[in-house]
């Protein structure tokens, strides 16, 4: 005879749980407990400590940014901020940059004392103008004139927000007075100076005709 399976009696293949065995045991309360030890406390009280520390010695550099009275003054406080990596990056880009502001200078001003024989040195105007486009195109160029022509942009919250946003060169010049790029300024010298010196070196273009000049002037 069969016996009849009453109500609510589960089957015999029980359907497996959309939980895992950590949720459930979560849910019901018995999770295990994480019990903290005496070092671990110790060394998050002490990071805390250092938190803390840091806070107030940012707010402290802040501080004096918004009270600084010169634009080097501004960078000195605004250097102690600086990202560690990103610095040393920058001050070496910086040396190239000052390596190309001096040919550039030596060029226009009549200084440029090296010898075309000293190949391994010496670099011309058209090849250092060729030069020159290619870092602009690489690394942009910085726009110092607004910046040191605005005046105390470090007292206006907003202004310096929008001058020192992100790590263009125009930016990290603005925020730290370090150079990634060529100055915008040097940069519109040198496009005269080029403009001068080819219209000075170009031959002279004949005028049009036969060379023996017009019957009028026979």
């Amino acid at each position: 005879m069969e016996v009849k399976k009453r109500r609510g009696r589960p089957p015999k293949n029980p359907r497996p749980s959309i939980l895992s065995v950590e949720q459930i045991t979560a849910i019901r309360g018995n999770a295990p407990q994480q019990v903290e030890t005496a070092n671990e406390a110790s060394q998050r009280r002490e990071k805390e400590r250092l938190r803390g520390q840091q806070r107030r010695a940012d707010a402290k550099v802040l501080d004096s940014m918004s009270g600084a009275e010169t634009i080097q003054q501004f960078w000195a406080e605004s250097l102690k901020l600086a990202d560690a990596q990103k610095l040393a990056e920058w001050r070496e880009r910086q040396e190239c940059v000052f390596d190309t502001l001096h040919w550039m200078e030596s060029w226009m001003d009549g200084t440029y004392n090296i010898h075309p024989s000293e190949t391994e040195y010496y670099v011309g105007i058209e090849e250092g103008d060729e030069d020159l486009r290619r870092d602009i195109a690489e690394f942009g160029e910085c726009g110092v004139t607004p910046i040191l022509w605005i005046g105390p942009f470090w007292q206006d919250p907003d202004l310096l927000a929008q001058l020192t946003s992100g790590d263009t060169p125009s930016a990290v010049f603005a925020k730290f007075g370090i150079l990634t790029a060529l100055p915008d300024l040097k940069i519109h010298q040198w496009e005269q100076f080029m403009a001068r010196h080819r219209a000075a070196t170009t031959p002279a273009t004949p005028p049009p005709g036969n060379g023996y000049g017009s019957p009028e002037a026979r």
